[in-house]
């Protein structure tokens, strides 16, 4: 009688897993938030609520930066083991740390210059997010290890809660928002870099070098930069037409549906490793990648409808009656969840793995030319109803972008 190998276990119980797994991991983009919003609302008022959103946003532009728009391709890649791990994970970390440290100076210039504060703050939080992209948690997604990515976020994220409670308490001031922020990303970084010790050689002789990285990821790292600023980075543009206590008023719904939105996260991380066992067949792949999408995109939709119905409660409860107003902002904005969640989607489960560093790049042109118009009309009319119905426009036209690219890129790479 022959042996056999045990089943595999089937792709959809794998993926609801991963998922079940990373959820609890990316919980803490929802909880964490919850406890350390009302603190920093109620200890600094909506002018320091303003000044944070700045040093946040920046964060998010320092972490994409960092990143150099390639650690998910690079996993996409890993999990084929097309690779050297231990090569490719040495010269990515040296690219990174080359461009870390480029902020950290930049950094250490505003303040040897005595360059007003909101400048100084804006590197302080830049620096901060770019010391969240040196961790090895693509390595463990590659690996399907995410029991492991959960443990390094959320070492970082207790610690970042700790340092910002401690210090908003103790000396309130907006400078401890990107110093919380950093420290919770050593952290993450050390933990990840810890469980992602042992190597897995690759075939090693197709290993990309430096200059082919930067050549991979500079579309992507435009291309996301230019999401961000529709997005998790916008404030850095509002604060152009908003003054602090504006601009915190609207971070404050912002923050708000920007957490929620992160939650489609764990699912188009745990979806990685198996959609990328398809990217040679492209055709197959745009299919699964168009059904979770729309999945997501139902399931986020109720979410909207929650958070509408919710709004005036949520706002009281986390920020005060000083941000009342936040609730009416809450109300429209939370419509943006659908289409955000359906840019994510389809940018991790098709156009990472697929390596189309370009796409976000194209498709993110839409998004901040509807921003632009946004804030022409905010500027003009002083509202920010305005520039929320205008951050809904700017998500609606880069997933119709991003949509009508993936029907694109099948016919071209089926030759149809």
């Amino acid at each position: 009688m022959s042996l056999q190998s045990p089943p595999r276990k089937p792709r959809r119980f794998q993926t609801l897993r991963d998922t079940s797994v990373l959820t609890a991991s990316s919980y803490g983009q929802y909880l964490i938030p919850l406890l350390t919003l009302p603190l920093i609302a109620r200890t600094l008022g909506p002018h320091g609520f303003g000044y944070s959103a700045l040093a946040t946003a920046t964060y998010f532009v320092g972490s994409i930066v960092v990143d150099a728009g390639i650690s998910l391709p690079l996993a996409a890649r890993l999990v084929t083991a097309s690779h050297d791990e231990t090569l490719l994970r040495r010269r990515y970390t040296r690219l990174r740390v080359l461009v870390f440290a480029c902020f950290v100076l930049a950094a250490a210039g505003a303040y040897a210059v005595a360059a007003p504060y909101s400048v100084k703050l804006a590197f302080l939080g830049a620096v901060a997010g770019g010391a969240s992209s040196l961790h090895e948690q693509w390595v463990l997604v590659a690996r399907r290890q995410f029991g492991r990515v959960a443990v390094s976020d959320w070492a970082g994220r207790l610690v970042n809660l700790a340092v910002l409670a401690a210090g908003l308490t103790l000396a309130p001031s907006t400078v401890w928002i990107p110093a919380g922020l950093c420290a919770g990303a050593l952290t993450t970084n050390t933990v990840s870099r810890l469980l992602a010790t042992v190597n897995t050689a690759g075939a090693g002789a197709s290993t990309p070098d430096l200059a082919a990285m930067v050549r991979l990821g500079a579309p992507a790292v435009l291309g996301r930069l230019l999401v961000s600023a529709y997005g998790q980075a916008a404030p850095v543009l509002y604060a152009a037409v908003l003054t602090p206590g504006a601009l915190g008023l609207y971070s404050a719904s912002d923050r708000v549906v920007r957490a929620v939105q992160g939650l489609a996260n764990p699912v188009s991380l745990a979806i990685l490793p198996s959609v990328a066992k398809d990217r040679d067949r492209v055709a197959e792949l745009a299919g699964t990648a168009r059904r979770y999408t729309l999945y997501a995109m139902a399931a986020a939709l109720v979410g909207s409808l929650g958070l509408a119905l919710l709004a005036a409660p949520v706002a009281h409860v986390l920020y005060g009656e000083e941000f009342a107003d936040t609730a009416t902002i809450l109300r429209v904005q939370a419509f943006l969840l659908p289409l955000g969640v359906g840019n994510t989607m389809v940018t991790s489960a098709f156009f990472n793995v697929i390596g189309d560093t370009r796409a976000v790049l194209l498709t993110s042109v839409a998004g901040l030319a509807a921003t632009a118009a946004a804030l022409g009309c905010t500027y003009l009319t002083g509202s920010l109803l305005v520039l929320a119905v205008g951050s809904i426009a700017a998500e609606g036209c880069a997933f119709v972008a991003a949509w009508h690219r993936v029907a694109r890129t099948v016919r071209r790479l089926e030759g149809t």
